[in-house]
């Protein structure tokens, strides 16, 4: 079946496997990147909370690029957390670094 009517008969399942093989493929790089998970609500709930993970990586322009994960990709992340350090971890969320993510940012991204 072709790629786009594949995409359009499953509902993009296509589309979320390259992603997931985009955060694999910079793991099997030894790509440098981040997951920040936070927690997210309703301004009129505050205590309705929903976790959030997002990926933070350079993208090929050398820019700061950010993702918001599916279900499917943080489970990949999760089940590789023996490669990803956990740097922070507070009540406001964590952040885990894989590679030194933070050192190759500062030297790799271009400021505009």
């Amino acid at each position: 079946m072709p790629q786009l009517l594949q995409c359009i008969v499953t509902g993009c399942f296509y589309l979320i496997k390259q992603i997931m093989l985009q955060v694999k493929k910079l793991l099997e790089n030894n790509t440098p990147f981040s997951v920040m998970q936070y927690f997210e609500s309703f301004k009129g709930s505050k205590k309705e909370t929903y976790k959030k993970y997002e990926l933070i990586y350079v993208n090929q322009r050398k820019e700061l690029a950010f993702k918001i994960l599916s279900q499917e990709e943080i489970s990949f992340v999760k089940d590789n957390t023996d490669k990803i350090k956990l740097i922070i971890d507070n009540k406001d969320g964590r952040i885990y670094e894989f590679n030194k993510f933070k050192e190759y940012k500062e030297a790799n991204v271009i400021n505009h």
